[in-house]
């Protein structure tokens, strides 16, 4: 274990490296097809320089070069410059030893522990399109959907509990008011103490959870001391909407199961919450779809994209990593013309979350896209018009800056999304990537 220092534009940040995060960043550099000279090769000589066996190159070896995945999905490496480590390079050389072709495997490691697997281009414009590689703006935006998936996941995880409310309600002469009210206790003590199990982001709602135990205590008073039951489900339908602010799907269940709310109020509730679908435009070769749908659990997800080969080559890659119409989350390809697609159809699409990663780069395109933009904002779902969310790399700031201008005169404002994320991929951080946040 040493310190390293990691270098970013503004701040200098020293951290504290062992044996595994070396492995780990050989593994990701490798399967990302990271430039060799890239790797971190001086951690591996500090680490060679404490222990000299062969123990940590064939580590090394094993998550790389010897990695099922690679076996499966393997990746491309051209060689370039000198290399540190001649051993490495002759492994990789033998497992590698393919003919090159116009297309290549890369594997992004999630979090969680799964990869996506993407087959992509192994040049930067091939068919007419630069479609078919994964580019950095979605490389953030996944990264940035990872740390926000309250945005991406069903309001209520498991719909059983929706029927289980349900029928407490329409029977609850079969409960004593006891029982009843232990019971509901008992779901808030345990929900207060598995948060994890709710959402990821509990550092942030741990204020807002003390709130809302604060709210349900008291409506759980007034309805043994006053048995007022307007009274109470109104303070409920205000738990309801704090619930909803917070993206808490366990409070929301808990504010309907306190209260005596009519039926069929709860199960309009209920229906409203009970289906996520997330719109991507330009997906691309799909990275940031797979792996929101691998670790965010929209009940839904519907890919985008108008160029025939890059529809091709999306739908290969969403068959590669298991998903499909058939099992949750519901995914499907779909072919989206800017200029074509009717308001009708997003209204059939019922997105609500609509994402997009690097779809600004062509002066010519940007003002069907601004009416697009348009027709999704004003197609609400479920009352409420959808959370968009478009993250672009600013190569040319005149074009960047027109497209916003346009965005203006069309009655969209705009707020831009600041804040670093966690460093999940590997990729060229130094581009500027700015993520901005639509309404109207």
């Amino acid at each position: 274990m040493y310190l390293s220092k990691d270098q970013t534009e503004k701040t200098e940040v020293t951290c504290i490296r062992n044996r595994a995060d070396v492995i780990y960043d050989f593994k990701v550099s490798f399967f990302t097809m990271g430039q060799l000279p890239n790797f971190p090769w001086n951690l591996l000589e500090r680490e060679l320089e404490n222990d000299s066996s062969s123990e940590l190159i064939l580590d090394i070896l094993k998550q790389t070069c010897l990695h099922p995945l690679c076996c499966k999905h393997p990746p491309s490496h051209e060689a370039s410059g000198r290399e540190p480590l001649d051993e490495l390079y002759d492994a990789l050389g033998e497992v590698l030893g393919v003919e090159e072709g116009t297309e290549c495997y890369k594997s992004y490691l999630l979090p969680c522990g799964e990869a996506v697997s993407l087959s992509e281009s192994t040049a930067v414009i091939s068919e007419g399109t630069t479609g078919l590689v994964t580019w950095e703006a979605a490389l953030y935006l996944a990264e940035w959907a990872l740390e926000n998936t309250h945005l991406f996941t069903d309001r209520l995880v498991h719909y059983c509990v929706c029927s289980v409310i349900v029928f407490c309600l329409e029977n609850t002469h079969l409960f004593t008011d006891r029982l009843v009210h232990y019971c509901v206790c008992s779901v808030i003590v345990f929900c207060l103490e598995n948060t994890h199990l709710f959402t990821d982001r509990l550092v942030h709602y741990c204020v807002c959870y003390v709130i809302v135990f604060c709210l349900q205590l008291m409506l759980w008073l007034l309805l043994v001391i006053s048995r007022c039951v307007f009274i109470v489900s109104v303070l409920s339908l205000c738990v309801c909407v704090l619930s909803l602010c917070v993206s808490s799907p366990c409070v929301c269940v808990l504010s309907l199961c306190v209260c005596p709310l009519p039926v069929c109020v709860c199960e309009s509730v209920l229906s409203l919450l009970s289906y996520r679908t997330v719109l991507e435009l330009g997906s691309g070769v799909g990275l940031t779809g797979i792996a929101v749908c691998r670790s965010c659990s929209p009940s839904s997800y519907v890919f985008s994209d108008c160029h025939l080969s890059v529809l091709h080559r999306l739908r290969d890659n969403v068959q590669l990593n298991g998903l499909d119409n058939q099992n949750s989350p519901r995914v499907s390809v779909e072919h989206l013309d800017w200029e074509e697609v009717t308001e009708k159809q997003l209204r059939e699409i019922g997105a609500a979350t609509v994402i997009a990663a690097d779809i600004v780069y062509d002066p010519d395109i940007i003002g069907c896209l601004v009416k697009l933009l348009s027709k999704i904002l004003r197609c609400s779902a479920n009352g409420s018009p959808p959370d968009v969310y478009i993250t672009s790399t600013i190569r040319n700031p005149d074009t960047y800056n027109s497209f916003k201008h346009q965005l203006e005169s069309s009655g969209i404002q705009h707020e831009v999304m600041t804040g670093p994320v966690t460093h999940v991929f590997f990729y060229n951080r130094q581009a500027t990537i700015e993520m901005i946040k639509l309404y109207i």
